[in-house]
């Protein structure tokens, strides 16, 4: 997997990945996503063209999914700290924002799981093309 996935749309033709958690990947996917655009090479199928060529697909599919098992292991490690705390009282002041901090990773997992299903369904459809 590169540290940087072609994008046509960049000045730079390229999105780089620099950060050292599996959160710096959020921008780089979130970017590819947010510039698909749908099309429908076959009556009734719809596939999301992405401004990237196969390489950059398959390494995003990676980093979605690098993306994901970060995010899966930090809502598993904030939520065994809440319920490890004996004493509810130390943390009563932060459990919103923690229980916030928990819904907010899950709803971002949850985007990348169909952001890279979405991918995967256009690299598919590439390859058959070919």
């Amino acid at each position: 997997m590169s540290s940087s996935i072609k994008f046509t749309h960049s000045d730079s033709g390229n999105l780089e990945s620099t950060g050292s958690t599996g959160l710096s990947l959020v921008t780089t996917i979130g970017a590819l996503a947010h510039t698909s655009k749908l099309t429908r090479p076959e009556k009734g199928v719809i596939i999301k063209n992405y401004a990237t060529d196969r390489a950059g697909l398959v390494d995003a599919i990676d980093k979605c999914k690098e993306a994901n098992d970060f995010l899966q292991w930090s809502i598993q490690a904030v939520s065994v700290i809440i319920t490890q705390v004996e004493d509810k009282g130390e943390i009563e002041g932060q459990l919103d924002a923690a229980m916030w901090l928990v819904a907010g990773l899950s709803e971002l997992s949850s985007e990348l799981n169909n952001v890279s299903s979405e991918m995967e369904v256009a690299l598919e459809h590439q390859k058959q093309q070919t």
